[in-house]
């Protein structure tokens, strides 16, 4: 079986629409960094080794793509290897789970390293969906 084909003003419109969801609440959303296997379907959360603010507003689309915008660096609260991440919204509702890589790999989320440490800071070097 193959994905569906959807037009890219469709989909524009669908990161329109996650891009809005991302604004709600009364804070920063939020990119979690997390260690250990990502669940399935939004389950509980492993480690967050570290949670990194986002802009406001929290992104932008460009080139067809959901381009996230970090704050600023985050501290890193634990050591380990940050293996997928949470996107949440101002209200703190998942929007999205996916994996995270170091900038060699091919993950929406990119870091320079996945592997932090307790006390360092991490910056969201690529943060980008289709």
């Amino acid at each position: 079986m193959t994905a569906p084909w959807i037009s890219p003003e469709h989909n524009n419109d669908r990161l329109a629409g996650t891009l809005l969801f991302l604004e709600r609440g009364p804070a920063a959303a939020k990119v979690l960094l997390l260690d250990g296997t990502r669940p399935a379907g939004g389950g509980a959360l492993t480690n967050v080794l570290a949670a990194i603010s986002l802009a406001d507003p929290p992104g932008s689309l460009v080139s067809n793509k959901l381009v996230l915008a970090p704050a600023a660096d985050a501290l890193v609260l634990l050591d380990g290897t940050a293996t997928w991440a949470r996107v949440i919204n101002g209200d703190g509702t998942a929007a999205l789970d996916c994996d995270v890589s170091d900038m060699t790999g091919g993950a929406p989320i990119r870091l320079l390293t996945t592997a932090l440490l307790a006390g360092g800071a991490v910056r969201l070097t690529v943060a980008e969906f289709t």
